[in-house]
């Protein structure tokens, strides 16, 4: 995934780890397989993108790196938000946020 410097944070949504089943503080970065991940967004998100596409970003230390998004869907009612699903095969424990 390449580092993307234009791309504008907007809100920080998740600050995801895995952990190793039993072992407390044993985190896995390689998942052994594909993991769905939604995040949902808020309609102030939409509305702080403007007109731009909303876009899923990691933090990488360095620079946000954009998500391969799946799909990006409204709830019924637009007014409540709606979600992005991305799907990740490794994970550092990063910070996620929606931004343009």
């Amino acid at each position: 995934m390449p580092g993307n410097v234009s791309f504008t944070p907007i809100r920080v949504v998740a600050n995801i780890a895995f952990q190793e089943v039993g072992k407390p503080g044993k985190y896995v970065k390689n998942l052994g397989g594909v993991v769905k991940i939604k995040v949902k967004y808020r309609q102030s998100d939409k509305e702080a993108a403007g007109k731009k596409p909303l876009i899923l970003a990691y933090w990488n230390k360095i620079t946000w790196e954009i998500l391969p998004t799946i799909k990006i869907a409204a709830y019924t009612s637009p007014k409540k938000g709606g979600y992005g699903i991305t799907l990740v095969d490794h994970w550092s424990d990063p910070p996620m946020a929606w931004g343009t």
